[in-house]
């Protein structure tokens, strides 16, 4: 990027400003990873800061669809503490899910992504 595109974008961007909002910041770590994704980088330089940027994107998400599920679900389970590992965010994830179709009647064959979320997950550990 030019010196002047980037004193543009830095002009005009809200740096230090946030929304609260996990969905923001995971799109924020999807956008970092797809920047790197389509660079002329070599791999070896950037596989970790692209994995990071992958593995959090995957975190921040079930958190937010935990937080958006929680009021549908009806269940009394909360995340409690801040949690940063992957597979109790995924089973509260899969449980409220579970529940929510359960509960509103929802009828989605979702076995196939699941599963792919899971091994994801499980790569990731």
């Amino acid at each position: 990027m030019s010196n002047e595109r980037w004193e543009k974008a830095r002009r005009y961007s809200h740096i230090g400003m946030h929304s609260n909002n996990n969905y923001v910041y995971a799109s924020q770590y999807a956008t970092a990873f797809e920047i790197l994704y389509k660079s002329d980088t070599p791999v070896d330089v950037i596989a970790l800061p692209l994995l990071y940027n992958l593995r959090h994107y995957v975190e921040l998400m079930l958190k937010y669809n935990i937080q958006y599920l929680h009021d549908f679900s009806g269940s009394k389970r909360v995340l409690g503490k801040v949690n940063h590992k992957l597979m109790p965010l995924l089973d509260l994830f899969e449980d409220y899910w579970k529940l929510v179709k359960l509960r509103y009647g929802i009828q989605v064959n979702d076995i196939d992504l699941m599963s792919d979320l899971e091994r994801l997950i499980k790569k990731n550990r």
